[in-house]
């Protein structure tokens, strides 16, 4: 297949119908089997061409095409180039010649939000309701069953900073947004170097920290091995640890015997190197009458957590305040340098700002396509 295109660069792109056209004889087109371009611009296997928003300028673009595979009945105006019958209109009308048309051409941005949180799954909701911004969330796949976030989605490392700059620019990545854990340190570092590197604009979205209130017994710390150091030598004997099954083993200089650990985890640990314990299996959020009836009825007498702030798992500090128990708080690691934002809100303006695109209270709502 031979594809004709004007000077862009993207994929996917949109054909729009023209001013004052029947929106109902247009219909998506899949070129997955373009297998070259000619010209100025590049169209990837796999675009899609679909009547979707107000373009934002015209271009005139010839092509020949080989066999297209249209959504529903094929209908289309006259001007859409066309070498036989049997391509993408019915065989039973006379083919069309091939001809020039003009017709508008946008382009979806390209992002990639950096997730695994609650902020980056309402930044892909917010993303994947424009029609101008194609979004793609990266995951870690530490969970065996992660949420559902709307979009694309990879699971999985890029190989270290330079395989993340590879994948920006194989991928044409307009943006990055940071969305990860606040203590997903190493991947925040990353994505700072390579989206330097690759000239990406890169934002920070995290949600601010827990504050500690009238009444809450915290001791904050600055990372685990501090907090394993403060329990192995303080005097809790009952310890709720609400750290993540990936940092358990730091805490084995606290197992002298005198402590039992009530351990809180989405997935089971692969080792549990704690004992005497127990270990619960379970997903935020959390209501504080559950977490203080957890408290009560395994005579917790300390609390361990990061601080990583948000609404999912706040009750536990709430019910540690209600309980008079103690609090051992992991302070945050460093963030490097540069733009960041606390709201989904903020995250939207920011990207709005960077690529040039309307702000999200002028956009108008996604069309919905239409197969005949």
């Amino acid at each position: 297949m031979i594809v004709l295109l004007p000077a862009f660069d993207v994929a996917p792109h949109t054909i729009t119908a023209p001013e004052g056209a029947d929106p109902a004889r247009w219909c998506t087109l899949d070129v997955s089997r373009v297998e070259l371009s000619v010209g100025t611009g590049v169209l990837a296997p796999g675009s899609m061409l679909a009547p979707a928003f107000q373009s934002r300028w015209t271009v005139a673009s010839a092509g020949v095409c080989s066999p297209v595979t249209v959504a529903g009945q094929p209908r289309f105006p006259t001007g859409v180039p066309c070498s036989r019958p049997g391509r993408y209109q019915p065989s039973d009308q006379p083919a069309k010649p091939l001809s020039l048309f003009a017709t508008a051409v946008t382009a979806p941005l390209r992002v990639l939000l950096l997730g695994g949180t609650t902020e980056a799954s309402g930044l892909a909701e917010a993303l994947s309701q424009r029609d101008d911004v194609s979004v793609v969330t990266s995951l870690a796949g530490r969970t065996a069953a992660p949420a559902a976030v709307p979009g694309r989605r990879r699971v999985g490392g890029f190989g270290g900073t330079d395989g993340l700059v590879a994948y920006l620019r194989s991928e044409r990545i307009a943006a990055v947004v940071d969305a990860t854990h606040p203590f997903a340190e190493v991947m925040r570092w990353e994505a700072y170097d390579a989206c330097r590197e690759a000239g990406v604009p890169r934002l920070r979205l995290e949600r601010p920290r827990w504050q500690a209130q009238g009444g809450d017994r915290w001791t904050v710390v600055a990372d685990v091995a501090a907090a394993a150091a403060a329990i192995s030598t303080g005097p809790a004997r009952r310890v709720f640890l609400t750290t993540g099954r990936g940092d358990l083993a730091a805490f084995i200089p606290g197992v002298d015997g005198r402590r039992w650990w009530l351990v809180r985890s989405i997935d089971p640990p692969a080792r549990l190197p704690l004992h005497p314990s127990e270990v619960i299996l379970s997903r935020g959020p959390f209501s504080v009458e559950g977490e203080a009836e957890l408290m009560e009825r395994h005579l917790i007498d300390l609390v361990v957590t990061k601080n990583s702030g948000g609404n999912a798992t706040v009750a536990k500090l709430h019910a540690a305040r209600r309980l008079d128990v103690g609090v051992l708080v992991i302070d945050r690691p460093p963030s490097p340098d540069g733009p960041s934002v606390a709201t989904v809100g903020d995250a939207l303006e920011w990207l709005c700002a960077s690529l040039g695109l309307r702000p999200a209270d002028e956009r108008r709502p996604r069309p919905a396509l239409r197969d005949g």
